[in-house]
């Protein structure tokens, strides 16, 4: 018989990712301009969903800079809203592939679920084809049962997926790029890896499951010029790379 967990759950910290916490080192290409002092400027447009009485509104700048680079390709990007860092994450650029860390397509629920671990998502962004990716890390937890301690394994899985819908040009600076937009969605669950026999009280092997559609403008080149989630969208004002 299958027995609930309760709520008061023991956590022991590990990670361990399903892809490699660090993605293999091919040669590299020019897709995305990844030198440090790189940086891209946008309006950060509020779309009404978290003030509803201000939908469309330009709330402030958003700064994308490339900060520092601890290898020859795994980058620091720290995103700035009017001049305060709100967040940041890491790119890795090899071939056509770029591996994004997962909290800069999860920032949204960065209020709901942990994003403080370098989580890789393989983005083949310079192509033009349907891609999905996943990446994960276990979590270990004892719970009581019975006055018998049992220990488990909690896996935190980051999906997302995305599908090339259009190209198009578009001046910024007064410069004309070509880019891509892509249509993707983000998914993000909790599940019980171990023991087979333990579920959750809502019955179910999984649990805090969220799920969102982003959309991501992108050009070779010169990068990301259009992010759109749920709440804000953010529109390329200025582009300044070397």
């Amino acid at each position: 018989m299958k027995i609930y967990i309760l709520i008061s759950i023991i956590l022991i910290h590990l990670v361990s990712c399903k892809e490699s916490s660090q993605p293999a080192d091919n040669t590299l290409t020019e897709c995305m301009p990844l030198k440090t002092g790189n940086y891209w400027v946008y309006n950060v447009i509020d779309k009404g969903v978290s003030k509803p009485d201000e939908t469309d509104k330009v709330e402030g700048s958003s700064q994308m800079k490339i900060d520092s680079s601890n290898t020859a390709t795994v980058y620091t990007i720290i995103t700035y809203i009017n001049n305060d860092s709100v967040n940041t994450w890491y790119m890795f650029k090899s071939a056509d592939t770029l591996s994004i860390s997962a909290n800069m397509f999860f920032e949204p629920l960065k209020s709901v679920i942990d994003l403080t671990k370098i989580i890789w998502l393989k983005f083949p962004i310079c192509s033009e084809n349907t891609f999905q990716t996943e990446s994960s890390y276990l979590e270990p937890f004892t719970i009581v049962i019975d006055g018998t301690p049992v220990n488990g394994k909690f896996n935190h899985v980051y999906q997302l997926s995305y599908k090339f819908a259009s190209s198009s040009q578009k001046s910024v600076n007064g410069k004309n790029y070509s880019f891509n937009r892509y249509n993707c969605t983000v998914n993000y669950f909790e599940e019980i890896a171990e023991p087979e026999e333990i579920v959750f009280t809502n019955g179910s092997r999984k649990r805090n499951q969220f799920t969102f559609p982003l959309i991501i403008e992108f050009s070779k080149g010169a990068g990301f010029l259009l992010i759109q989630d749920q709440i804000k969208t953010r529109t390329i004002k200025e582009i300044s790379i070397k």
